[in-house]
């Protein structure tokens, strides 16, 4: 007779995963300064002054930062335009105001 090998059993333990995420994004060991929350919360409030922080970021990956820094380059020059409209809009808005004031000053109920 032939014995027959024991079949795998079918709860086994998972395959190890192809990378460690604890080297990728070691949010523990980090120092505040380079916590995620910390960086968007910079983004909010400075813009591109946090920029530095980025670049100086140990753990994250070189075209992450081509990416951010890009976001924050276009963002902050569409940033720049927009207010430059609004700012000749409300220049022609206050000449346009000033003109009428003086159209009803000088006609002196």
């Amino acid at each position: 007779m032939n014995p027959q090998p024991d079949p795998p059993p079918l709860l086994s333990s998972p395959p190890p995963l192809p990378f460690h995420p604890e080297k990728i994004l070691p949010e523990k060991n980090l120092p505040n300064h380079f916590r995620r929350n910390f960086l968007i919360i910079m983004f909010l409030t400075i813009g591109p002054l946090a920029l530095p922080f980025v670049w100086l970021h140990p753990t994250m990956r070189l075209h992450t930062k081509l990416i951010i820094t890009t976001i924050t380059l276009l963002a902050s020059y569409a940033l720049y335009l927009l207010t430059r409209h609004l700012l000749r809009i409300l220049t022609e808005q206050l000449n346009t105001l000033e003109s009428l004031m003086g159209a009803i000053t000088s006609n002196n109920f």
